[in-house]
């Protein structure tokens, strides 16, 4: 009963505000609509200039997506959330002819292929599991763990669409104070003090797994290459994650690739020197990258400066 009048009370929010907006998964484009109403498995919407209503199935839409930008629709999911039956319910075919998410994004020129490429690198990464022994996995690419709980926030600044937006963890007072370092005997040698770890780093990987403990996702592709293209320690640290998070260099692998086939078809279509020219040119750099990042691995201790160099290339491109 409680749940229920919870239900009512949200869906008279979302009524009053009218509109929601939705994207699929895989797909850039984000589209406004008239919220109608949602059960466990669709939602109903209409477009503002037609009459046609709209069933979507959530599991066709981008939910990571959704749950950040619409919190008032995604608060009235959670609480229809229940174990059900799989449903057979999809769109019908006149619902798919006026499905405004059929129609395919293709871009004219570089610019326009660079700007859906931009939009597609910005989804959410979950990063690196924090392993128990965060300290050991710094060790094994000689990285001092303040240095990488730095690079870490840093990374999630630059993966953030507005950085303004980022709240960071409040630093400790006690920041540069450690525990007691133990000594250790050993035979024939003086005393040898254990490494300990500062309460600021501490304070910093509990607050990264409740994040992951919370299934938020505060890296990105496009924050990846950024801080690569940035070279020195900021590179370290994006190469790094990434070495430890095999699922996001296949997302991000996935992601160029689509677009590198984007690219070469523009290439193909377009019946202009100068775009058909600038396509290869970024069709070749957006390989390059893909290249670079299917090197990585847990097993390559190699930081190669062509991923830098490469990342510089296609960021600056993403920046004009």
């Amino acid at each position: 009963m409680r749940n229920l009048i919870a239900l009512l009370c949200l869906s008279t929010v979302i009524a009053q505000a009218e509109t929601v907006q939705l994207r699929r998964t895989g797909n850039p484009t984000v589209i406004t609509f008239e919220y109608i109403t949602q059960d466990e498995l669709t939602v109903m919407v209409k477009l503002a200039d037609k009459d046609n209503v709209l069933t979507y199935r959530w599991e066709d839409l981008d939910q990571d997506w959704i749950k950040k930008n619409n919190p008032k629709l995604w608060a009235e999911r959670e609480l229809l959330l229940t174990p059900v039956e799989v449903s057979d319910k999809k769109m019908g075919k006149k619902e798919e002819e006026l499905d405004p998410f059929a129609v395919v994004i293709v871009p004219t020129d570089v610019k326009s292929l660079l700007k859906i490429l931009n939009t597609a690198l910005y989804d959410g990464l979950k990063g690196l599991p924090i392993e128990k022994n965060i300290v050991a996995a710094c060790k094994e690419v000689e990285l001092d763990e303040t240095l990488f709980w730095k690079g870490y926030e840093e990374l999630k600044r630059a993966s953030a669409s507005d950085p303004s937006k980022i709240v960071e963890a409040p630093v400790v007072e006690k920041e540069r104070e450690v525990k007691a370092k133990p000594t250790v005997k050993t035979k024939n040698s003086a005393p040898v003090a254990v490494a300990s770890r500062s309460l600021a780093n501490i304070e910093k990987e509990t607050n990264a797994k409740k994040d992951l403990a919370d299934d938020l996702k505060p890296f990105t592709g496009f924050g990846y290459l950024k801080q690569a293209a940035e070279g020195n320690a900021k590179m370290k640290i994006s190469w790094m994650i990434l070495r430890r998070a095999p699922e996001d260099r296949k997302t991000i692998v996935a992601c160029l690739r689509k677009h590198e086939a984007m690219a070469s078809e523009l290439a193909d279509k377009t019946e202009s020197k100068s775009i058909k020219s600038d396509a290869l040119v970024l069709k070749k750099i957006i390989s390059n990258v893909a290249e670079d990042i299917e090197k990585i691995s847990r097993e390559n201790l190699t930081m190669e400066i062509k991923f830098q160099n490469d990342c510089q290339a296609l960021i600056s491109r993403m920046s004009r």
